[in-house]
């Protein structure tokens, strides 16, 4: 390449960082160089590159919020707060939040997830054939213990035990 030739590569890459405002991954790829090329290449020129944007996070009472209270996916969570999936989970890992996982089935039974220690609630047997395996699995997912009482063919005493 010659002197011509780096002026050019040069100039674009200032037209493409400073007007265009790409990224230096973006201009590198525009230009078919490494970003730590184009990065190297503004320095030497003796333009100061933007600085990186501050890493987003999100309250540790908010995630709480969305994923108990109303019982929200890693991904309905994202789509809400509009972050990535990615975010949200490390987010959760980072404020030490233990993930509660919802299903379907279990929307049907929200007053199971807000059991406090020692209340109790009825809950109608949706068909299972397990119901007893159905309901441990349920507040396993939830972390919490619970004891069960059939009531009637079709109903069950859930007491949370911790």
């Amino acid at each position: 390449m010659n002197r011509t030739e780096s002026k050019e590569i040069l100039n674009q890459i200032i037209y493409l960082y400073l007007v265009e405002k790409l990224s230096l991954q973006a201009v590198g790829k525009q230009v078919g160089i490494e970003k730590q090329a184009v990065h190297e290449r503004l320095i030497r020129a003796g333009i100061e590159t933007r600085p990186r944007e501050p890493k987003k996070t999100l309250s540790k009472k908010e995630l709480i919020r969305l994923n108990t209270e109303e019982m929200l996916t890693i991904p309905q969570i994202a789509a809400k707060l509009n972050v990535s999936s990615y975010l949200v989970s490390s987010e959760m890992k980072r404020h030490q939040i233990k993930v509660k996982i919802w299903n379907q089935k279990f929307k049907k039974f929200p007053q199971f997830s807000t059991l406090q220690i020692g209340e109790t609630t009825i809950i109608k047997n949706e068909g299972w054939k397990n119901p007893y395996s159905n309901l441990y699995q349920f507040a396993k997912n939830q972390g919490i213990r619970i004891s069960i009482k059939r009531v009637d063919d079709q109903h069950f005493r859930i007491t949370r035990k911790g």
